[in-house]
């Protein structure tokens, strides 16, 4: 069964994941950096690189692969 409106709506925050956002041009033209979500339901957002000549994009840093150290992270966080 396919889920209700508004469960898909919930878990795709309004169906803005997974949209491009924050384009940066390099100088040259030769590449776009963004942000972007790997899936329409996935909460974290990656930088992306596209490359205007090939038009391939690459998965730049996913913030889930940094080594965070938890001993030292602040309470807040």
């Amino acid at each position: 069964m396919s889920e209700s409106f508004p469960r898909l709506s919930a878990r795709t925050r309004r169906f803005t994941l997974g949209v491009p956002r924050g384009f940066t041009i390099s100088p040259d033209g030769g590449r776009v950096v963004f942000l972007r979500t790997r899936t329409g339901t996935d909460p974290v957002t990656c930088l992306w690189e596209l490359d205007t000549a090939t038009h391939v994009e690459r998965l730049v840093l996913d913030p889930r692969t940094l080594d965070a150290d938890e001993a030292n992270l602040p309470p807040e966080e």
